[in-house]
C-alpha cells in the first residue's frame, strides 16, 4: 500500500536530517512510482526498516543501508545486493511527491551501481565513505553500541522500579510509567531516548527508601563509573580547552573524541565515556606539554575571535541539550502518573529532535577559518558561517522556540535564550 501522508511528511523531515549526517534507510520498490515505500530512521537498523517497508510494499525488491543528502542528490549506500532499477524507482517516487532529486545507489565498497537524474555543477558529488572519529580502534555502529548499553542498564533499573512499586515508595507510580515509556522506546529501536529516561530516573530510584535490590541486579559498577566520570569531567574539559588554545595538528581528532565521550556520558554509557577519556587525556597532556616547549602551532591573533566563537557555540549546544533534558524531566514528573496527562508524557522523547536544526555546521566552518589565512578562502568560509547562523536564527523564530523557555507550562528553561545570546555574539565576529 502507498505510504500515508504522515509517513511521507516524516520521510521529508528525515531527508533534511540526512543533509547533516547519514541515516539508516529501508526501501521497497513499488510496481508504480507512488507505491514505493521509503523509510528512514535515526536509530533503527536498515534491515529492520527494509522488512517494515516490504510488509507495506507491493514487491519483494528491497534494499537497506544508509542515506545521505547533498543539494539535489540523494545517495544510498546499500549493505547487501542492490535490486536493479532502485535509483529510477526512488527518483520517480520522489518526483511524484514534488521532491525531485537525483538518486545514486552505491554498494558497500563505495562503487556506484546506479545513478538516475540530472545533477547541476553546484550540487555535491557522491560523498566519500567516512569512518566515525576515534583515537584507535574501528568503531562499533552507533545503534549496536546503544543497544548493548540498554541491555546492560535495563535489568538493574527494572528491578529497582519493581522494588519501588512493591514497597509503595513515593512517586513509584510515576517512575514506573516513565520506565514503561522507556521500554517502549527501546522496543522501537529508540535506544538513545530510552537511555535518556533511564539516566533521569536512576538517581531518583537510588534515593528511595526501599527494600534493597538483589545483588544480582544492583547497579554497583554503573554507579561507581558514573561517579568516576563526574569527578573526571571538569579536569578533562579544562585540559581540552587548554589544548585547543594551542591549535594542535590533531585538533579535529581530539575534538571528535571529546564530543564522543560527552555524548556517551549524556546517554548514561559511562563505561564507554571513561574508555575514551583514558585515551584522550594522555593525548591532551602531550599537546599541552608540546605547547609549553613551543612545538605546538600558535593561533594567529586574527583568528582568535573565530576560535572563541567555535567554543561558544559548542558549549551552547551542550547547554541547550541539558536545558531540554530539564524540560523533559519536568514533563515526565508532572504527567507520567496522571492518566489524563499521560499522552503528553509519551511525547517527551521527541523534544530533543527539535534541536537537530542546531547542528555542527557553524562549529566546523569556524574551525576551518581558524586554519585558513586571510584572503578569499577565509571570506568564502565566513559567508558559509553566516549562512548557518542565519538558519539557526530563523529556527529560533518558530512558535516552539518562542515559547519553550517561559511558556512551556512546566518549568522555566533557557533553551532558546542560550542560543540567541551565543549567536548574537558570534554574529558580531562574522560581521
Amino acid at each position: 500500500m502507498p505510504m500515508t501522508s504522515e509517513d511521507i511528511d516524516e520521510m521529508i523531515a528525515l531527508i533534511a536530517v540526512a543533509r547533516k549526517r547519514p541515516l539508516n534507510f529501508g526501501l521497497c520498490m513499488g510496481k508504480k512510482p507512488d507505491s514505493t515505500v521509503f523509510f528512514l530512521h535515526r536509530m533503527k537498523a536498515g534491515e529492520v526498516l527494509a522488512r517494515q517497508a516490504k510488509k507495506e510494499g507491493d514487491t519483494a525488491k528491497i534494499a537497506a543501508g544508509t542515506v545521505e543528502a547533498r543539494g539535489k542528490v540523494l545517495t544510498l549506500t546499500c549493505t547487501d545486493d542492490i535490486p536493479p532499477g532502485i535509483a529510477k524507482s526512488l527518483k520517480r517516487f520522489l518526483s511524484s511527491i514534488d521532491m525531485p532529486m537525483k538518486v545514486i545507489a552505491i554498494d558497500a565498497m563505495g562503487n556506484v551501481a546506479e545513478a538516475e537524474g540530472e545533477e547541476s555543477e553546484e550540487e555535491d558529488q557522491v560523498p566519500q565513505k567516512s569512518a566515525e572519529a576515534s583515537l584507535d580502534a574501528q568503531p562499533v555502529p552507533e545503534t549496536d553500541r546503544l543497544a548493548a548499553t540498554w541491555e546492560k542498564v535495563a535489568p538493574s533499573i527494572s528491578a529497582m522500579v519493581q522494588t519501588a512499586v512493591n514497597v509503595g515508595a513515593d512517586k513509584a507510580t510515576q517512575l514506573a510509567a516513565a520506565w514503561e515509556m522507556a521500554q517502549k522506546a527501546a522496543g522501537q529501536g529508540k535506544f538513545n531516548d530510552a537511555l535518556a529516561v533511564a539516566a533521569k530516573i536512576r538517581p531518583l530510584l537510588q534515593g528511595m527508601e526501599a527494600t534493597p535490590v538483589p545483588a544480582s541486579a544492583a547497579p554497583g559498577a554503573e554507579s561507581s563509573e558514573a561517579k568516576s566520570w563526574v569527578s573526571l569531567e571538569p579536569t578533562l574539559a579544562q585540559l581540552f580547552e587548554t589544548a585547543m588554545r594551542l591549535n594542535p595538528e590533531n585538533r579535529a581528532k581530539l575534538t571528535a573524541a571529546w564530543s564522543m565521550a560527552s555524548e556517551k556520558a549524556e546517554a548514561g554509557d559511562f563505561t564507554a565515556a571513561l574508555q575514551i577519556a583514558a585515551r584522550l587525556k594522555p593525548a591532551l597532556d602531550l599537546v599541552i606539554q608540546g605547547g609549553s616547549t613551543g612545538t605546538a602551532r600558535e593561533i594567529p591573533k586574527d583568528v582568535v575571535p573565530f576560535q572563541k566563537s567555535r567554543v561558544i557555540w559548542s558549549t551552547t549546544r551542550s547547554v541547550m541539550m541539558k536545558e531540554m533534558a530539564k524540560l523533559e524531566s519536568a514533563i515526565l514528573s508532572a504527567c507520567a502518573g496522571d492518566a489524563e496527562l499521560a499522552p503528553i508524557a509519551t511525547e517527551v522523547t521527541s523534544l530533543r529532535a527539535r534541536l537537530d536544526v542546531f547542528d555542527t555546521r557553524l562549529e566546523d566552518v569556524l574551525d576551518e577559518i581558524t586554519n585558513t589565512p586571510e584572503g578569499a578562502a577565509r571570506s568564502a568560509l565566513k559567508v558559509q558561517a553566516r549562512g548557518a547562523l542565519d538558519d539557526y536564527v530563523k529556527a529560533l523564530e518558530s512558535d516552539f522556540f518562542l515559547d519553550v523557555d517561559d511558556e512551556n507550562g512546566f518549568v522555566q528553561v533557557a533553551v532558546a535564550a542560550s542560543a540567541r545570546k551565543a549567536l548574537g555574539a558570534i554574529s558580531k565576529v562574522l560581521s
